[in-house]
């Protein structure tokens, strides 16, 4: 009975995957390793963290959305709109949303700067092609980006060097939920390529929420006796059938399966470049840099009479948007005996077009709103016996601008967010540790507009802002660290 299938139903995927794989004997250098180490905790770091590794993710990587595994961690909760694993899923930490939660893949942001949320449907599979996860909760150490007032979600792309290797993989379930997917990796001497593509499909378990996706991920490594290259691509598409709206008790208990968004329809498509470096001028020094490039198109349908509770029409609000991202980060670390120093910085310019109509009139407004950052920030331990001290400050600056058919005076924000803790090495396994830090956060364009699309104006012409006073968190971490082989848990 259909009653008794929970909304939060998992998929269930009987995956079927054809593997042929040849080691390699080859030089592995570590230098493509220290292009993405900057942000990382360590079991001495005094931050509360959690690292999922390469293995665990291919074992339950069934194409699903990244929150479910997610779902797995402490301190983290799941849903989705449709019901199902697969098309728009939120997670939150601690309690905290997504828009403060800081999350990127090999230091690249993936939270959009204006709204600063990040949406993984956009990037389908991207599981597949994952090494490593690191959650750290709570505001952690400083990261390219968003503030991490929760705490923050790192991806990081494949190692390339294991082996070459060529995987097809194909599974089936529930609700003709299905993906099928192709990866091929080729190492040779000192160079190698990585490509992933995916498809993916889903009925949805509610009603008319179907989610159709495609993906392809390509990497490259380039590596010299001193230096090394890396390059990811990210190519997401997506189209999903909505399925948002809170539906009544009453109508669950007749039929759960119950989607009150009977025609909407979104469909998006999201490219992520970034090219790395990393140079060893010496054993203690190194300089990594990155620069990258995202750009959003896509567009959504809004049925106002469903969301009033009215009867459905086929009249609809159509809400597109283009955006483009264009960011660096270079970071130089040294590293001697006891000591470790790092310091960096980040910078980024944004911009995103709105366009609002109403599919029986055309076109009502366009708006594009324009968002720079910039950060510095420097950080050190130094280990005392079983004693490591550690110190962490970024100062970071942002700005937002508009243009539209309202005028609006450009907005700044400053921020200075110290940490400093230390931790304590009990024995080989067993770590405690203490952190306190303050991070701060600027509000995001739906917290001033009031949650309009478009700028209103009041009576006498001037925009009404709804809130722009930024929010600001301390946060204090006491906690142990115990690690076993591989897994590190705190």
């Amino acid at each position: 009975m259909l009653k008794n299938i929970r909304l939060s139903i998992v998929l269930l995927f009987a995956a079927i995957q054809l593997k042929a794989q040849t080691a390699l004997k080859h030089d592995t250098s570590n230098l493509i390793k220290g292009v993405v180490v900057t942000y990382q905790a360590d079991k001495l770091t005094p931050v509360t963290f959690l690292n999922i590794s390469g293995k665990d993710l291919q074992a339950k990587s069934t194409g699903q959305e990244p929150s479910y595994l997610l779902l797995e961690t402490p301190s983290i909760t799941v849903y989705s709109d449709a019901g199902s694993t697969q098309g728009y899923s939120y997670f939150r930490m601690r309690g905290i949303d997504q828009t403060r939660i800081n999350i990127s893949l090999d230091g690249v942001p993936l939270n959009e700067p204006e709204d600063q949320g990040a949406y993984f449907s956009n990037y389908p599979d991207i599981i597949n092609s994952v090494s490593k996860i690191q959650i750290q909760r709570g505001i952690g150490t400083s990261k390219n980006g968003v503030a991490s007032y929760g705490g923050s979600v790192q991806l990081f792309s494949p190692n390339l060097y294991d082996s070459t290797y060529t995987t097809v993989g194909f599974g089936y379930g529930s609700f003709n939920s299905h993906r099928a997917f192709a990866e091929y990796n080729r190492v040779k001497n000192k160079k190698a390529f990585y490509v992933r593509a995916s498809q993916i499909y889903s009925d949805g378990y509610k009603y008319h929420s179907s989610n159709s996706s495609q993906s392809v991920f390509m990497g490259g490594d380039l590596i010299y006796d001193k230096s090394a290259f890396k390059m990811n691509v990210l190519v997401g598409h997506q189209q999903n059938q909505l399925a948002w709206l809170g539906v009544a008790e009453a109508l669950i208990e007749k039929d759960r399966r119950t989607n009150l968004d009977s025609n909407e329809r979104d469909n998006f498509i999201q490219l992520l470049v970034q090219l790395q470096h990393v140079w060893h001028p010496n054993t203690a020094s190194s300089v990594q840099s990155s620069v990258y490039y995202t750009y959003l198109n896509g567009h959504y349908g809004y049925n106002e009479n469903a969301y009033l509770g009215l009867p459905t029409t086929n009249e609809l609000y159509n809400y597109a948007f283009l955006s483009n991202l264009i960011g660096l980060f270079s970071n130089y670390t040294y590293s001697k005996g006891s000591f470790n120093w790092t310091t960096g910085i980040n910078g980024s310019i944004y911009d995103r077009r709105h366009i609002g109509s109403l599919n029986t009139t055309g076109q009502l407004y366009e708006n594009t709103g324009y968002k720079n950052e910039f950060s510095v920030f420097t950080k050190a331990d130094y280990a005392i016996g079983k004693v490591t001290l550690f110190a962490d400050v970024q100062s970071r600056y942002a700005t937002f601008d508009y243009h539209g058919d309202v005028p609006l005076n450009k907005m700044d924000w400053y921020f200075l967010n110290p940490k400093a803790g230390l931790s304590f090495a009990v024995n080989n396994h067993s770590t405690l540790y203490y952190s306190i830090g303050r991070t701060g956060r600027e509000p995001t364009r739906n917290d001033m507009f009031g949650g309009n699309d478009n700028l209103l104006a009041d009576s006498s012409g001037h925009a009404i802002i709804a809130e722009n006073v930024p929010e600001y968190v301390i946060d204090q971490e006491l906690g142990c660290v115990i690690s076993r082989a591989k897994s590190i848990l705190t």
